[in-house]
């Protein structure tokens, strides 16, 4: 008799939060429940878990998230092992600004049932907002589950009052929902992951933090250099880098204060006691309003102040995407337990970063391009988490904790192969790295950079080196969009148009084309005046310019890296 095993891959924590939230319904229907982070299995044992629920995100271009790469590797090689008797269900999370949507999901779902197993409940494609969706799924997977050789808890579980579980931390902790975490069966699962992961992160020293902005410029982005060199961490040009930021301290004193919860408490996670403003500080998101967090609240409120909003699901989710906890707690002033309060903050996720260095040219070294993100809520001045921590409170000599993050796809090509590189913005990073390796490979390839950002006189990105490079010949031709430097505004599109004839030049010799940045406006922008150039100066009607553009696509020489 075995367990139902929930495997989990994610970059932000919200597949690990539907995979908890998941086993929860199944132990509240009886089944036992093991809930396991996909880095943690060993692949070869995979097919002895029988039944299994497969919750996954998907990153970048279509690539599996970190902690299930090894297992997505495994499964996907030609030569592998039937699957016979595992039977599964596979929920993806995506958004569908992306081209290839929950493609991890979908490559998972379709790897597994090619392999014989048996999918007792059909996949679904959960996109941002995906309460409705995951809703759907999880009613399908109780009325697929197949009735034989599950084993059913001996347990009760008390729901409580809200219908959440006392203690998300100390469930998590101990690895299994079940309330064990004993292995289903030897050598299934993995010993510790290796230094420089997401699972063991290394404490890179940083080394410099400078403005890369003018200082009477609207935008600020940082140079973060982090030294590497202990770590053995060998990157590429192309990968990203994971940071694990740290909280706001003065953020996380207001939110305590509304609560009324001293910064000394005791708090118990992982099978150990800590304070709550560390747990706050390092490991926990104090932006996100969670569901269980207004339900706790209203538990412990004088009347039903938000009986409404938590009756209302669309009320809810409008209300915690305009607002954020402090917004919440600052308006209730409720006074709650700590362990109650710490339970309802989501994880503190990693930011991912696009790596602006060669290991050719830096090999101790790994440098970021980060905007610094600071806005207006409310009347109020909020900050990114991540970046205003790299900003403000990485001078150097201090250790930030980092993971690589490898990409299978947008890296740089053969050194005789034609690049043109569009990267407004911080979108520059990979492309910086790019140019490095090539100059230090003496690579024969021509380079074609375009760049833009706000003002040419305060916010051109690494200035010195782009234009060095222009002059030695190592970048062929630059092209350069300011928006706000003159009456109209003037984005890398429009450079992309004014160059078309030569662009297409560029194409029909073979160059393989990057984009980095904006996914919302920038890279569909860029899109559309790919196809508009490909029809206007190649000659190709409407249908056969999106031909050429999906066979760019497969034959690798059209890569997106987009956020």
């Amino acid at each position: 008799m075995s367990a139902i095993h929930i495997l989990y891959g994610t970059e932000t924590y919200n597949s690990e939060s539907l995979a908890q939230r998941t086993s929860d319904a199944l132990s509240q229907a009886g089944y036992s429940v093991e809930i396991w982070d996909m880095d943690d299995i060993e692949p070869e044992a995979f097919a002895q878990l029988g039944v299994v629920l497969l919750i996954t995100s998907t990153f970048g271009d279509g690539e599996p998230p970190s902690n299930a790469q090894v297992l997505y590797d495994y499964l996907m090689a030609e030569e592998r092992a039937q699957l016979t008797g595992l039977q599964f269900s596979v929920c993806g999370l995506g958004d569908t600004d992306y081209e290839h949507f929950c493609q991890c999901g979908k490559d998972f779902d379709a790897r597994l049932h090619d392999l014989g197993g048996s999918r007792f409940a059909p996949r679904v494609d959960c996109d941002t907002d995906y309460e409705d969706t995951w809703e759907h799924w999880l009613e399908t997977v109780l009325q697929g589950l197949p009735n034989t050789d599950i084993q059913l808890a001996d347990y009760s579980v008390d729901m409580g009052a809200s219908g959440v579980l006392d203690s998300v931390v100390d469930r998590h902790a101990s690895g299994s929902l079940s309330g064990s975490n004993k292995p289903v069966a030897s050598g299934v699962f993995r010993p510790s992951a290796p230094i420089g992961t997401r699972k063991n992160p290394y404490l890179a020293t940083v080394l410099a933090n400078t403005n890369l902005n003018h200082s009477a410029s609207d935008k600020e982005t940082r140079h973060i250099a982090l030294n590497i060199e202990a770590a053995g961490i060998e990157y590429r040009a192309g990968d990203a880098l994971g940071v694990f930021p740290r909280n706001c301290p003065d953020l996380v004193r207001r939110i305590l204060k509304a609560v009324g919860i001293e910064r000394d408490e005791a708090v118990r996670a992982d099978d150990n006691w800590y304070t709550i403003r560390d747990m706050m500080l390092y490991r926990k998101d104090v932006m996100q309003i969670d569901r269980r967090l207004v339900e706790l609240l209203s538990r412990h409120a004088v009347g039903d102040a938000f009986g409404a909003l938590l009756n209302d699901k669309k009320a809810l989710l409008d209300y915690c995407g305009q607002q954020h906890v402090i917004d919440l707690v600052e308006a209730a002033r409720v006074r709650v337990p700590a362990q109650d309060f710490l339970a309802t903050l989501r994880p503190l996720a990693p930011r991912l970063y696009s790596i602006s260095s060669s290991p050719e040219a830096y090999p101790n070294e790994i440098h970021l391009t980060v905007n610094v993100l600071r806005y207006a809520l409310h009347d109020s001045m909020r900050k990114g988490v991540a970046s205003t921590f790299l900003a403000e409170r990485t001078g150097p000599g201090v250790e930030v904790a980092v993971y690589l993050q490898r990409t299978r796809n947008f890296l740089l090509c053969a050194d005789h192969v034609p690049i043109i590189m569009i990267g407004p913005g911080t979108g520059i990073a990979p492309f910086r790295a790019f140019l490095q390796e090539r100059e230090a490979r003496g690579a024969s390839g021509q380079s074609w950079v375009f760049f833009g950002s706000l003002h040419q006189s305060m916010d051109f990105l690494y200035r010195d080196e782009l234009l060095g490079w222009d002059r030695d010949g190592l970048i062929a031709r630059l092209d350069l969009a300011w928006s706000r430097d003159q009456a109209h505004k003037v984005y890398v599109q429009h450079k992309m148009y004014e160059n078309g004839a030569a662009f297409y030049r560029w194409l029909d010799a073979g160059a393989v084309v990057y984009v980095c940045g904006d996914k919302t406006k920038m890279a569909k922008d860029v899109h559309k005046t790919l196809l508009r150039i490909i029809q206007e100066f190649g000659g190709y009607s409407r249908d056969d310019a999106h031909a050429y553009v999906s066979q760019l696509e497969s034959d690798g020489r059209y890569l997106r890296d987009v956020y």
